[in-house]
């Protein structure tokens, strides 16, 4: 039996292995560019390795500060930024869901509170998605 009461939802691992590596595989094309020069390294070859570096910090950057953690009743979710918020599963009013071609699952999941405040943004490609969704349908909680 899954264990629903405590949660964390997050980027799979293979996110930030694939910012790692890249991050690695670019900064070496860039240091060898610097030491050996030659005459095809002009300033746009420059550029281009640095966004795809800078790229693969970014996936380093969202697969850490990212996350959802549910403890019992207690949800806390972390954004970009490092930016808290929590909530309880009380405070969940309904789940709407965006259907996929196949029917059993989902393409993506907005949580909204009472007031009508979306709470919450999830897909199907974190790892923890599908256990909170059956936490969410053993509290009874509606599905549109």
């Amino acid at each position: 039996m899954i264990d629903n009461e405590n949660l964390i939802i997050k980027f799979p691992r293979f996110v930030l292995w694939l910012g790692v590596i890249s991050s690695l595989f670019w900064s070496a094309l860039i240091i060898l560019m610097t030491l050996f020069p030659n005459d095809t390294a002009d300033y746009w070859v420059y550029l281009v390795f640095t966004l795809f570096l800078l790229l693969g910090v970014w996936f380093i950057w969202i697969s850490v500060a990212w996350r959802v953690q549910i403890e019992g009743e207690n949800i806390q979710s972390r954004n970009y930024f490092f930016r808290t918020q929590r909530f309880t599963i009380k405070s969940i009013a309904r789940v709407k869901t965006k259907k996929s071609k196949n029917q059993n699952q989902f393409d993506e999941v907005t949580l909204y509170s009472k007031d009508g405040e979306e709470l919450l943004y999830l897909s199907p490609f974190y790892s923890g998605f599908r256990e909170f969704m059956e936490r969410l349908k053993q509290e009874k909680i509606e599905f549109e």
